[in-house]
């Protein structure tokens, strides 16, 4: 399908929703990658997540999931590879309240895959467990829309939904992914990057500057010569009342001498913002500070809210 004529039946679908809000997968075109661009998985791993919202499991499972390119329909999209795969994989998204919002609806779910071996479609909802959509897909070294139709079991319990594919061996490169209601796939949803990476720090938001001496957004004030507090604010609403971990140097950047960073002496989050105190020396009463890393460009701050 050529792109004019895609983007003439997504005019033609408005009435049905076809412009915005359709497609219950977030990060889809595989754009947003805030924990990073690739990442292994040994033997019997859990639930690893990389591309944002996507996870990789299995048992037992061997395999490099990374965020890469494919081309198709003359457009180069990012998409998710999985690659030097042993033993069965499962490559999922949660769809926050799929199953409570869906329950009894035809759904179709479409990608673009291409790889080598079979993927087999599948959901996961409640009591029902783990259900095959369609029949398995044999991929092929080139680019390939596929879509599969099914209604969503009327008897599931739970609010989520978990969605993707499981298969073995091979590899198995995915983008262009869209779940939504009806009963023939229609043109994917293109968003925008900033408002898809809104809808992924719903659930995960990752602070990683990348640059050495980098802000952090935490500003606040030393309480004592021996403490800091400082605020941050969630450029989103999270899900929920997210985990908190901070790897790297990190040290305090003030108006006289920088406090050092010592530890963590005191934490509060809530879906909406993160106060901490910490443990600093050389800090001067009243003193206003902001958090930078000390000269540590790998220095990252995360908030998991994820399902």
């Amino acid at each position: 399908m050529s792109r004019a004529r895609e983007f003439a039946d997504l005019a033609s679908s408005a009435d049905a929703g076809g412009i915005t809000g359709k497609n219950l997968i977030i990060n889809g075109s595989m754009i947003c990658s805030q924990r990073g661009t690739s990442g292994s998985y040994s033997a019997n791993t859990s639930r690893g997540y990389v591309l944002d919202r996507w996870y990789g499991e299995g048992y037992p499972l061997n395999a490099t999931i990374a965020q890469s390119t494919l081309a198709y329909d003359g457009i180069t999209y990012e998409c998710a590879s999985l690659s030097s795969i042993t033993g069965t994989y499962y490559f999922y998204q949660p769809v926050e309240d799929g199953v409570k919002y869906n329950k009894g609806k035809n759904l179709v779910l479409s990608f673009v895959a291409s790889g080598s071996g079979n993927i087999q479609c599948q959901y996961n909802a409640g009591t029902v467990g783990t259900v095959n959509v369609g029949s398995a897909v044999t991929l092929t070294g080139t680019p390939t829309k596929y879509s599969v139709a099914f209604t969503l079991s009327g008897s599931a319990t739970g609010d989520h939904l978990y969605i993707g594919f499981n298969g073995s061996g091979g590899s198995f490169n995915v983008s262009l992914v869209q779940l939504e209601v009806g009963e023939q796939a229609t043109p994917f949803e293109h968003r925008s990057f900033g408002d898809e990476l809104a809808r992924c720090r719903r659930y995960c938001n990752v602070i990683a500057p990348n640059v050495a001496y980098a802000h952090y957004g935490f500003v606040g004030f030393c309480e004592s010569s021996t403490k800091a507090k400082v605020l941050y604010t969630f450029p989103v609403e999270m899900r929920a009342t997210p985990s908190f971990t901070r790897s790297g140097s990190f040290v305090y950047d003030g108006a006289s001498a920088n406090p050092t960073f010592s530890s963590v002496d005191n934490i509060a989050l809530t879906p909406t913002n993160c106060r901490i105190e910490d443990v600093v020396s050389s800090g001067t009463t009243g003193q206003g500070v902001i958090l930078i890393n000390d000269n540590d460009a790998s220095a990252t701050i995360k908030f998991d809210a994820e399902l």
